[in-house]
């Protein structure tokens, strides 16, 4: 496995979705002339205009990504924030929290980073901004969200991105939007897709002519290739990501080139060349004086002395690289380090100690593995904290409110007032108590509705085939025994596919009740994953469109498994009977209502003689079930066009 660094790698993100002005681009080698403008515009009492503003922002910028000053940044940046809300003036805005944000993730503050991120996509609408706006805001959330660990808002919001760039046509594009989601889809064990964003990152950066991302992206290439073990591809992928970074200066890539040679060299076994490369690396990690360059490179020399069997080589490496990724914060390193350090311990013989660190890495596994539990569990806190907050000072004013009545009042007016306001107390009390017990009960009537539904999912989906392969199973014992081997194999087979049949099913059943997958987001996911396979098996091109207004609409379990449920029911006859070259889903928002299009350029059909066939029925019960409307327009060669809509409660 090639280690990676998190830290590194959203900072080079951050920085690539950053909005350079032409005129940043001239001054950023030189924040103190920034600085000069600044204090002459002071001293000449002159009002604030937008280029005063403008030029405060790229000096915060310059604060934070040449002199490494986040403070200074932010501080700066949130005065040239309140000047451009003053001036209307939105580029300004957008300058500076994307500024702030990129300054609380060097402060380590990720969760106050996604905030300033959130006002700035409300900022985006407020002073339409061009989308081009949008999507990098879009793309920064989804890095930030990664350095939390939260794998899935992370994957949602950067497809998301990916999705306005490609509706709105932007340009130039943005390599490094198809370098996160390769890095997404890399860490959630998708490789085929990673290798195929990493790859059209690559074609991007050509055609910008940035041998730098050229670089970066190589390089994640090579340890894409590296996990699939093809090691001749990683190897031709690192030596291009070490030409391209030569040629663009970017050194910090070069290690990461060069450590990657390193270890593929040494996996194919040819040690010598894989050690030549590793102390390359990390004399030029030295030089950088970058902590987890320095790491990698000593877990390639301990990787490679213990190919060579030099034990006691390879455990001094590897200990000084476990001790640098500790110090860098770096878990996922950590524990890869530390595994490998047990291993070696153990081939000398030093089973004590070996036992010892093989517990502290999976100690740190588990924690990488439940760090998006925690992440997420201390933003509810936060939330409950601010509401609390709020509540209190709502009730202090209130408080003050009747103190200022009550000693303005007469005797009998405060008497009335305590009076009623007892009889009010009771009221509420009791009112409270009765509402408290009606969602208890609701909550429980719930809770009962659904373990109702998982058992009858259950019982349909997966009780028949269970006994099928039961049965089948003893049958295969009997064919055997009788020496018929090639019927008892069909049986195999079919006991193989009923199986899979089952697990599909209880993946589906299992993604509906997941509270998680309460997204529109998700159903179009969902559904993409579902289509894209069976469009490409009849050459059917194939779109999914979503509004960008429902990206954090919430939605029921209920009506989440209907929508899913039609849209797969209308996939299926799609592929089966349109004979299409074409087909899109759209999810719209119109009014109060979410529309849903699928549409195909088949060659059409009478939409109530095939009904029976089509399960049209069965689609209108549930679009019925969430007091929707199901229509269904199609003709003889005229394509079909099914259209749901579902009003948003």
């Amino acid at each position: 496995m090639i280690p990676f660094d998190v830290r590194r790698i959203t900072q080079l993100f951050l920085i690539g979705y950053l909005p350079v002005t032409v005129a940043m681009a001239q001054v950023l080698d030189s924040t103190d002339s920034l600085d000069r403008y600044l204090k002459t515009h002071v001293a000449m009492a002159q009002k604030p205009d937008t280029a005063y503003v403008r030029t405060m922002a790229e000096y915060a910028y310059g604060l934070l990504y040449q002199k490494n000053d986040p403070q200074r940044a932010d501080s700066l940046a949130r005065q040239a924030e309140r000047l451009a809300r003053q001036l209307n003036f939105g580029p300004g805005v957008y300058q500076a929290l994307v500024t702030q944000g990129g300054a609380q993730i060097q402060l380590n503050r990720p969760e106050e980073a996604i905030r300033r991120f959130r006002q700035l996509l409300r900022d985006v609408d407020r002073y339409a901004l061009r989308k081009q706006y949008q999507c990098r805001t879009l793309a920064n959330m989804g890095v930030t969200y990664r350095l939390m660990s939260r794998t899935k808002e992370a994957l949602d919001v950067t497809m998301l991105a990916a999705q306005i760039e490609a509706r709105y046509a932007i340009r130039p594009r943005n390599e490094n939007l198809h370098r996160t989601l390769g890095f997404l889809f890399r860490t959630t064990g998708q490789t085929d897709k990673a290798i195929s964003y990493v790859r059209e990152g690559i074609a991007i950066a050509q055609e910008n002519k940035d041998p730098n991302s050229e670089a970066m992206l190589e390089a994640d290439l090579g340890a894409l290739y590296s996990d699939r073990k093809q090691y001749a591809k990683a190897i031709s992928a690192y030596n291009n990501a070490l030409i391209h970074s030569r040629q663009g200066g970017y050194e910090s890539v070069q290690v990461d080139a060069l450590n990657g040679l390193s270890n593929n060299y040494n996996e194919i076994g040819r040690p010598q060349q894989a050690l030549t490369y590793a102390r390359q690396a990390l004399t030029l990690a030295k030089k950088l004086d970058f902590t987890h360059n320095i790491a990698n490179a000593h877990y390639s020399l301990g990787a490679i002395y213990s190919s060579l069997k030099q034990y006691a080589t390879a455990e001094t490496e590897l200990l000084q690289a476990a001790a640098l990724a500790k110090k860098a914060d770096n878990l996922n390193n950590q524990a890869l380090f530390v595994s490998s350090l047990a291993e070696v311990l153990a081939q000398q013989h030093k089973y004590q100690k070996a036992y010892t660190y093989q517990r502290q890495a999976q100690a740190l596994a588990d924690s990488v593995m439940s760090s998006e539990q925690k992440a997420r569990t201390s933003e509810l806190v936060a939330r409950y904290e601010t509401e609390k907050k709020e509540s209190q000072i709502t009730l202090l004013r209130q408080q003050a409110q009747l103190h200022t009545k009550e000693r303005i009042a007469k005797r009998w007016q405060t008497t009335a007032l305590l009076i009623t306001g007892v009889l009010l107390l009771l009221l509420s009390v009791a009112v409270s108590a009765w509402l408290l017990n009606r969602a208890r009960l609701r909550r429980l009537q719930e809770a009962q509705d659904l373990r109702k539904q998982i058992a009858h999912d259950l019982h349909d989906e997966v009780g028949s085939t269970i006994s099928s392969i039961s049965l089948l199973s003893g049958l295969t014992n009997t064919m055997l025994q009788q020496n018929r081997p090639e019927t008892a194999g069909k049986m195999m087979q079919k006991i193989y596919t009923d199986a899979r049949q089952i697990l599909d099913a209880i993946d589906e059943i299992i993604w509906t009740i997941n509270p998680s997958n309460d997204s529109l987001v998700q159903i179009a996911l969902r559904l993409r994953e579902y289509a894209q396979p069976l469009m490409e098996s009849k050459n059917i091109q194939f779109n999914l469109i979503t509004d960008p207004q429902l990206v954090d609409l919430p939605i029921s379990m209920e009506v989440r498994r209907n929508l899913y449920l039609i849209g797969k029911e209308a996939i299926n006859n799609l592929v089966k009977y349109a004979n299409a070259t074409t087909a899109t889903i759209r999810f719209e928002r119109q009014g109060n209502n979410l529309t849903v299009l699928i549409e195909d350029n088949g060659r059409g059909f009478d939409p109530a003689a095939a009904s029976t066939r089509t399960g049209q029925t069965s689609m209108r019960e549930r679009a019925e079930a969430m007091l929707g409307r199901l229509e269904v327009a199609s003709g003889d060669n005229q394509g079909t066009t099914l259209r749901l809509s579902v009003p948003l409660i």
